[in-house]
């Protein structure tokens, strides 16, 4: 393998690119390869894969309506995002956050006690 130069990177890169988009069609065309969504829709597996848990937990946080999810006919859809911001709500926050938020809302009261 030879040393590529400093000079050489942006056509390299490109190179490289041209070779991952030709690689894609044709496994695209070869029907191996599933097709993502640009707005991250997954399925019932997708979501468990995503979020680490079983389908039937999915079911049952759908039941709950704890889970953000679409349904159309039989199927449900999430949408990848949606998911995320569901994980995030549960977030906890450390004792720094918690501290510095206090603070804020103390020097906040002291300011608008003046």
């Amino acid at each position: 393998m030879t040393a590529i130069r400093f000079e050489d990177l942006p056509n390299v890169v490109s190179d490289i690119l041209e070779k991952v988009n030709s690689i894609d069609r044709q496994l695209r065309a070869a029907g191996d390869v599933p097709v993502r969504t640009e707005d991250g829709l997954l399925t019932i597996s997708g979501a468990g894969e995503l979020l680490k848990l079983s389908k039937n937990t999915i079911y049952k946080l759908v039941q709950k309506r704890a889970l953000p999810y679409s349904k159309k006919g039989k199927r449900l859809y999430f949408v990848k995002h949606e998911l995320l911001d569901w994980v995030k709500t549960g977030k906890k926050k450390t004792e720094v956050e918690l501290q510095v938020e206090a603070e804020t809302r103390f020097i906040n009261s002291k300011k608008s006690r003046r």
